[in-house]
């Protein structure tokens, strides 16, 4: 980690699915006990296949394409988007990084908050001045491997609906 010019990292890309796993659970389960996910009654539909084949284009390109960073994910209230974003959490491959995050517990304080929220999920909260190092490994782990998939659900719901525009 020479050139990334910090000292050590205690992060590997397992740590971070293992990490990411663990909290993507823990937000569906919190989801489930609240009332706004029930898996037993989640049916199919084409909105799912969809989701799916767009996160495979974030995925394959050619040298030619640009890929899509982001899949917004915009409708009416009531209309399954969080229940959506659930299933499509719990279908992942537990081998692949991904990540299912409420906007709501987010502070979107600064330009890196989902950044600085993402690497305490990943390391435990960190010194500001150590941070900085493990975000950077955190960018080099991932790129090694497989992207980090962050499904990040309500951001209507945000406190600060102004600041997540940043």
């Amino acid at each position: 980690f020479d050139y990334l010019r910090i000292p050590y990292s205690r992060l590997t890309f397992n740590s971070l699915v293992v990490a990411s796993r663990q909290r993507t659970l823990s937000a569906v389960a919190e989801l489930v006990r609240i009332g706004r996910y029930d898996p037993n009654r989640y049916v199919l539909r084409s909105a799912d296949r969809q989701l799916y084949d767009l996160w495979q284009s974030c995925w394959r390109s050619t040298a030619s394409e640009i890929r899509p960073r982001l899949i917004p994910i915009v409708n009416d209230s009531g209309l399954g988007k969080t229940s959506l974003l659930c299933r499509f959490a719990e279908t992942f491959s537990p081998r692949l990084p991904v990540l299912l995050l409420s906007a709501r517990n987010i502070a979107f304080d600064a330009e890196d908050s989902l950044v600085r929220y993402v690497t305490q999920i990943a390391e435990g909260v960190l010194d500001p001045t150590v941070r900085s190092g493990e975000e950077r490994a955190l960018a080099y782990e991932l790129s090694k491997r497989s992207p980090l998939t962050v499904l990040l659900d309500g951001l209507d719901e945000t406190h600060t609906p102004d600041r997540v525009r940043r």
